[in-house]
């Protein structure tokens, strides 16, 4: 039986307003990568310094997808 090389499609999971997370966690969460972070950075996403790591505030997320969204 051939192993596939294929990776799992990530499982989605919800960011709420009220959340501070780690860039990383946002990234597990919509299952993106880094060059989409810095993308979505470049377009407005705001990302706040506390000490060595960067945060991003749910409301601050969900603002940006906000301002992003297209109707398809």
């Amino acid at each position: 039986m051939p192993v596939s090389s294929r990776k799992p499609t990530p499982r989605l999971a919800a960011v709420r307003r009220d959340e501070l997370l780690p860039i990383a966690v946002v990234q597990e969460r919509l299952g993106i990568g880094p060059a989409a972070i810095r993308a979505a950075r470049r377009r407005g996403l705001v990302v706040k310094k506390i000490g060595t790591r960067s945060i991003i505030s749910g409301d601050d997320l969900h603002r940006y997808f906000d301002e992003q969204a297209r109707s398809v």
